[in-house]
């Protein structure tokens, strides 16, 4: 490896060889080769390892090494350093990434939108607290709002919750985010999601069929154009894509009933290259076996290869691939045939024609339509069909990700912010707020500019603290939690940041453990609320302004401006960096969820509003339960006992998540009946 070019990390939960069948992960493995292949010391921290027990990442570890790169797979084992709502629903992957992080320097990270696994770090460069040396770049591939749209999904479960907030916290906080179609930005801004800086367009780079040789010839070898290909006669058609409604699976289908007649008499064979997926009336490949019963051509289902295996499956015989998603952002599936050179026919929809040469889309475009698919289809059975070329060749791509590579980021250095002032605000059993007080003046001494104990419904005293205080920012803190100084530099950057918001929810520690904040996120907090790590700062403006429009909550803490401020469709981030110390988790009380609240959250945005009703409507109006099972394994892992059953964990935990699943389908099938 070249020492003078720069550090890169690259944070995935997919990636060709422990992950099968994923757009993401074909487009993000291109880019770990690309960048190792130019010299860069390039880190992959490979997330998808936490739940996909049943992979053993050694022999990944060592296919990648050979080609320069060092794979580090995240385990479950290392959530036992995060507590909290968040844990208990399963997620702190995003917080395991930020604490690596901390830990090791990088020129340059990327990270997917999918998942939100960058959130905390790119927050956390967003509002000053670390990271202004590193380059950080988000890709935008596939929010789960706009996956759950296009599928005509609902949204109906905390982690959907959990997810979108994530993903539109990475993207508010993102300084380089890039799309490899204009098609996708312009759909979310159309969704309601706020993009504040322009994504750069750049299509994406394919891994080589010789992704783990460090030969190197086999760059300018994948980067030639691949021969003009003629697939006649037909001898099978295949799907070729993630098995869901978004990807034209239902149409699809209803195209091949359109033609069953002249896929009979021709004698081609059906097939479904892809992975299936859970949707709304159960999983796809279930689906497809019921739907195929009238069939009377014959087909097939291939839904374990992986992308090099799915390839020399199209490769290795006369057939035409079809891509007829609806709306696709830039689907690999099409990079793939015009790249290795199999014939196709795809939708003219989404960004699929932003990637095909201009003077080709004629031939290989169709509308979508179940008419359209069955005319474009019925066609190539009687003539033929041939390759396409793309718009941007394959070098051209990889030329311009090298480009980006090759020079490291200037070097920005964080001076200290200014201390914050303060109106403190205790809520609580005032026999619990005297360490919280105690720890106050330990931690913030003179920056303390007024003390206001609420216990109980009082909008009248707290209105007159906040007039005679003229703080800019108010420390609401738990009765019975106390500040610590270890998270306060970083708040201090934050709150001095121009690109702070209504303010911060920051981390605690309990127990030796890290309870992350999700920040302001509407859904996420109705049912979870937002003082679970112990307290929050607020704006002064906006809880003023929630006071005088009577927009509280006399039955929570705070009188529930802090719910009211996020209601109202204010930004209040997370704060990676613990400033609370809490003695338990159920320092906070959950929120009643009454009229009141729901009265309070009316006004939250369109799509957040729909992920509360579908959540109440899942869950019969009740508060949904946190994943029982991630919830106990994550409990389980941070016992004493973990150490002798250590050697086990891998086999206990994936037979327990496979019965889990299982009992979770069979659920389903008896409910269908």
């Amino acid at each position: 490896m070249n020492a003078a070019q720069p550090s890169v990390l690259i944070v995935t939960s997919e990636m060709i060889g422990p992950f099968k069948n994923g757009g993401i992960g074909t487009a993000t493995t291109g880019l770990i080769e690309t960048v190792a292949g130019i010299g860069c010391p390039t880190t992959v921290l490979y997330t998808g390892a936490i739940w996909h027990l049943e992979i053993s990442m050694t022999q990944w570890v060592r296919s990648y090494a050979a080609i320069g790169v060092e794979l580090i797979p995240l385990s479950l084992k290392e959530m036992r350093d995060v507590a909290g709502p968040l844990c208990d629903h399963g997620f702190g992957a995003a917080y395991l990434v930020y604490a690596f992080l901390r830990r090791r320097r990088f020129d340059i990270v990327h990270f997917n939108d999918t998942l939100g696994e960058g959130m905390y770090a790119l927050i956390a460069k967003h509002l000053g607290i670390a990271f202004g040396d590193t380059r950080m770049y988000l890709g935008l591939h596939s929010p789960t709002r706009w996956i759950y749209r296009l599928n005509g999904q609902k949204m109906d479960h905390l982690y959907h919750a959990v997810f979108d907030a994530m993903e539109r916290v990475s993207i508010l906080a993102s300084d380089a985010p890039w799309g490899p179609s204009a098609y996708l930005v312009r759909d979310l801004r159309d969704d309601g999601l706020t993009i504040p800086v322009e994504p750069v367009i750049r299509q994406y780079v394919l891994p080589t069929s010789r992704l783990f040789e460090p030969h190197p010839n086999k760059f300018s070898e994948a980067d030639m154009p691949p021969p003009s290909r003629r697939a006649h006669p037909i001898e099978e058609i295949v799907f070729f894509g993630r098995l869901e409604n978004r990807k034209g699976l239902r149409v699809f289908c209803d195209a091949l009933d359109l033609i069953a007649d002249q896929i009979v008499t021709a004698r081609v064979r059906v097939t479904f290259l892809g992975k299936p997926v859970e949707q709304s009336d159960g999983p796809t490949d279930a689906w497809i076996r019921a739907r195929a019963q009238s069939w009377r051509f014959a087909w097939g289902l291939e839904t374990g290869f992986g992308q090099p295996e799915a390839v020399a499956y199209l490769l290795g015989r006369q057939a035409v691939a079809i891509m007829p998603s609806p709306f696709d952002n830039s689907p690999c599936t099409i990079y793939e045939a015009m790249q290795f050179g199999f014939p196709f026919l795809a939708s003219e929809n989404g960004g699929i024609p932003e990637l095909i040469h201009p003077e080709d889309r004629a031939r290989v475009l169709f509308p979508y339509s179940a008419e359209g698919i069955a005319q474009s289809l019925g066609r190539a059975l009687d003539d033929a069909v041939m390759t396409a070329r793309p718009r941007f060749s394959a070098a051209e791509r990889r030329h311009e990700w090298q480009r980006l590579h090759r020079e490291a980021p200037p070097v920005v250095r964080q001076s200290a912010a200014d201390p914050a002032h303060f109106l403190v605000v205790v809520d609580g059993d005032p026999a619990k707020a005297a360490v919280t007080w105690a720890s106050v003046e330990r931690v913030l001494g003179n920056r303390v500019g007024g003390r206001f104990a609420l216990c109980g419904a009082d909008p009248v005293g707290l209105t007159g603290a906040l007039e005679m205080a003229g703080a800019k920012w108010v420390l609401c803190v738990i009765a019975g939690t106390q500040l610590i100084d270890e998270g306060l530099a970083a708040v201090d950057c934050a709150l001095a940041s121009p690109n702070g918001a209504a303010g911060l929810i920051p981390a605690a520690r309990v127990g030796g453990r890290i309870v992350p904040s999700l920040g302001s996120a509407p859904a996420f907090g109705y049912f979870e609320g937002y003082l679970y790590s112990g307290g929050a700062i607020i704006a002064a403006a906006p809880m003023m302004a929630a006071l005088r429009s009577a927009a509280t909550l006399n039955n929570a803490p705070f009188l529930g401006l802090i719910d009211a401020v996020a209601a109202a469709g204010k930004d209040i981030f997370p704060c990676p960096e613990p400033l609370f110390l809490l003695d338990d988790l159920a320092t906070a009380p959950l929120p009643n969820l009454d009229s009141a609240r729901a009265e309070l959250f009316a006004r939250v945005p369109r799509v957040e509003a729909g992920i509360i009703r579908d959540i109440l409507a899942e869950s019969a109006g009740e508060r949904p339960a946190a994943s029982r099972v991630r919830s106990l394994l994550l409990r389980a892992a941070g016992l004493p006992f973990y150490a002798l059953i250590r050697p086990f964990m891998p086999q206990l935990l994936g037979l327990a998540i496979m019965v889990w699943l299982w009992l979770k389908r069979l659920k389903a099938m008896l409910g269908r009946r």
